[in-house]
């Protein structure tokens, strides 16, 4: 998960909409109010810990899921190399001193 781009405004919104004001959510999250006014004027990313609070206080989202990577199908005929289905066998190579071991 990745902070939202516009963390500063969305917090600063949600607050002024609820009727909170900076001292008042700074001591629900246990943060200081300076802090917090950093995280509103977007001089400094919120920890774990506070985004957590601040979304709970504000009922708000701060992180971004991270993107899903899309999965190709093959058509049907094409070969595009291996796949983690494919069984793949490894012979190891015998060294020297084992085949004169074996060989007495």
């Amino acid at each position: 998960m990745e902070l939202i781009e516009d963390y500063a405004k969305t917090i600063l919104a949600a607050r002024q909409k609820k009727g909170i004001s900076q001292d008042e959510l700074a001591q629900r999250v246990g943060e200081s109010i300076s802090t917090l006014k950093a995280i509103e004027a977007g001089r400094q990313k919120p920890t774990e810990k506070t985004i957590r609070g601040l979304e709970r206080e504000l009922d708000i989202s701060l992180l971004e899921p991270l993107g899903t990577v899309p999965i190709k199908s093959r058509a049907a005929g094409t070969e595009a190399g291996p796949t983690l289905g494919d069984r793949v066998i490894v012979k190891r190579k015998v060294s020297q001193k084992s085949r004169r071991d074996t060989t007495v």
